[in-house]
């Protein structure tokens, strides 16, 4: 029995060396790289969404040289990009992208950019109107509700025409896709949520915030 195992055991290690020694050859070499790729595609393993490749060229390194300073840069900067943005936009990006419990398919974003304008358009000939109506018969009840409602009918109104003039700016670059339609877009939901704030309609800016940032920031992605 032992002198069993002990030819095994001779009989493996022969086996290493002799492996070792062809792996390390001339041959062997040759033969490990022309196998490579067929070895690795053999072992597919499934894509996870955790991980994230950030391709770092010798444009960007020259464009963030005079903000961040030469290559190699430091390791705390080399992990900014894991951490939460703190510019408004980058943080809005991050939860309402990023971090959403849901995606709008594709197909859902391509509707939303190409006919989202048109809506645009629709909305505001339908609001003109009624816009015009309103300051018209606030501006007559003004005088005659007090202050309260004069500084709150002043600050809907001048919030709501602010809103409306954005998004009258923001269409030429919305049906050209521009990242500047889309801006000016965001700058008037933030009127119209600021407005609705300072209002006191609490609840109303907040479903409006997650609705339309949420909306806004999963397409923002379709302008250049």
């Amino acid at each position: 029995m032992t002198r069993r195992l002990a030819a095994g055991l001779g009989a493996a290690a022969v086996g290493l060396l002799a492996g070792f020694v062809v792996l390390t050859s001339e041959p062997g070499r040759i033969v490990e790289a022309q196998t490579f790729d067929w070895r690795v595609t053999s072992r597919t393993t499934p894509a996870r969404d955790d991980i994230a490749i950030v391709d770092i060229n010798e444009s960007s390194v020259r464009a963030l040289a005079p903000v961040i300073g030469r290559w190699p840069w430091p390791r705390a900067i080399m992990t900014t990009e894991a951490r939460v943005p703190k510019d408004p936009i980058g943080f809005l990006d991050y939860y309402f992208v990023k971090k959403a419990p849901f995606q709008i398919p594709d197909a859902g974003r391509e509707a939303i950019v190409k006919f989202g304008p048109w809506i645009v358009v629709v909305l505001l000939v339908l609001s003109l109107p009624a816009l015009l109506v309103i300051l018209g018969v606030g501006t007559f009840v003004a005088p005659f509700g007090g202050v309260g409602y004069a500084a709150g009918f002043g600050l809907a109104a001048i919030g709501l025409c602010v809103q409306l003039v954005l998004e009258v700016m923001a269409l030429p670059g919305l049906f050209a896709r521009k990242m500047s339609g889309w801006t000016l877009m965001f700058y008037a939901r933030v009127v119209g949520i600021v407005t609705s704030l300072l209002l006191g309609a609490i609840v109303g800016a907040i479903i409006s915030a997650l609705i339309g940032f949420y909306i806004l920031f999963q397409v923002r992605g379709l302008y250049k």
